[in-house]
């Protein structure tokens, strides 16, 4: 059965690589990070990284995820369609990117592309950053009507991708 209990769909074909962006798409992605705040969010995250583990500041970054889905809590839907539109809803409104979200039956399969989150704590913190978005679908499937034992973790990210890819499910 799927993750809203109906026939799983048949497996999706395997993507290619993705290939590492090209130099205008990465300026675009670092246009859209404030000057207003890219020093403070420099001088923040090394500070960060000095004072806490790799594992501590990818932690702190979840509860940070968990706070601002709770802000910001998704309409349930009935199919994981309304689910995507109302996350991509909110992704949308702070140009924060936008969600894929795939039924793999006892997985919710989520891909988060173009977080500006990465550009904005700069080079190194793509694993940190992938706490906060672990920390946010998290919290909102669970608001959206998921079991308390389900939980969300991303995959190691690639190097050059522009997506951060996340399951969901008894992990």
């Amino acid at each position: 059965m799927g993750f809203f209990n109906r026939p799983s769909p048949a497996p999706a074909p395997q993507s290619a690589p993705v290939p590492t962006p090209d130099p205008a798409l990465e300026f675009l992605l670092a246009e859209r990070v404030s000057p207003q705040w890219s020093g403070f969010l420099d001088a923040l995250t090394h500070e960060l990284r000095e004072q806490l583990s790799p594992e501590d500041l990818r932690a702190l970054l979840r509860s940070v995820g968990q706070r601002f889905a709770a802000a910001r809590p998704i309409e349930a839907g009935e199919s994981v369609e309304e689910l995507q539109r109302a996350v991509n809803g909110i992704w949308n409104s702070i140009r924060w990117g936008y969600a894929e979200l795939r039924d793999g039956g006892d997985v919710l399969h989520i891909t988060h592309h173009l977080s500006p989150l990465g550009q904005a704590l700069g080079e190194g913190s793509a694993e940190a950053a992938a706490g906060f978005l672990e920390g946010v679908y998290e919290s909102w499937m669970h608001h959206a009507g998921a079991a308390d034992d389900l939980s969300a973790r991303a995959a190691a990210p690639q190097p050059g991708s522009l997506a951060v890819s996340i399951s969901f499910g008894k992990l």
